[in-house]
């Protein structure tokens, strides 16, 4: 199998962590290097033709794109240890939580992104009003959400179940906010948290970037 990355990217980011979780490490990996293009170049789009990553090509040629569909079906194959739940409630509460996080979160700070990222004024037509509005949003559901799945995780006694989630969209939401850092070029660092997501999650926790980070 073959994972169609870019290691800028918060959703391909996702699909490492749930990886490394579960300590898969037999699928390539192939960098797609979206600031040159490259992933609307006629060779990746007859692979992906939404221009979109990650995408995920199995042996047979199947091509399973989003990031979510990428990691249930990822769970079939490596089934343990479990991130999507074993009863009804874990279930649910799993997919409530990664819902309202897309929704409430990731999308704010992926527009934020969009209006303010000098990177992207070529790829975008930017408002910096609607940018800045969306940032002021995407901030405080990060503290929100933090807290939030904190008292969800004691809740459930399971651990394992809610890092998945936890771990993922904290990292994801922490690297498009440091990315919107003034100084921060368009190839800023990517964060390194796919190896040791747990690790990564604990040392990124915003009470932890006070000391450490250029914090917004």
């Amino acid at each position: 199998m073959k994972l169609y990355n870019n290691e800028m990217a918060n959703s391909p980011r996702k699909v490492r962590m749930f990886m490394a979780e579960k300590n898969i490490s037999d699928i390539e990996i192939i960098n797609i290097d979206l600031m040159s293009g490259e992933h609307k170049t006629p060779e990746y789009r007859a692979i992906a033709p939404n221009s979109r990553i990650p995408a995920l090509e199995l042996d047979d040629g199947t091509v399973i794109m989003e990031s979510t569909a990428i990691c249930r079906y990822l769970e079939s194959l490596y089934p343990k240890p479990n991130l999507f739940g074993e009863n009804p409630i874990e279930i649910a509460s799993i997919e409530m939580w990664q819902a309202r996080i897309y929704n409430e979160l990731m999308i704010p700070l992926a527009m934020a992104f969009r209006h303010l990222h000098p990177g992207m004024s070529e790829m975008e037509i930017q408002n910096k009003e609607y940018g800045e509005t969306q940032k002021t949003i995407g901030i405080k559901s990060l503290k929100y959400f933090d807290a939030a799945l904190a008292e969800a995780v004691q809740a459930l006694g399971r651990d394992r179940l809610f890092f998945s989630v936890v771990s993922v969209w904290n990292g994801a939401a922490i690297s498009a906010l440091e990315s919107n850092t003034p100084g921060n070029g368009p190839r800023a660092a990517p964060v390194q948290c796919a190896d040791q997501p747990r690790a990564s999650y604990e040392a990124r926790k915003p009470e932890a970037r006070s000391e450490s980070s250029d914090d917004q």
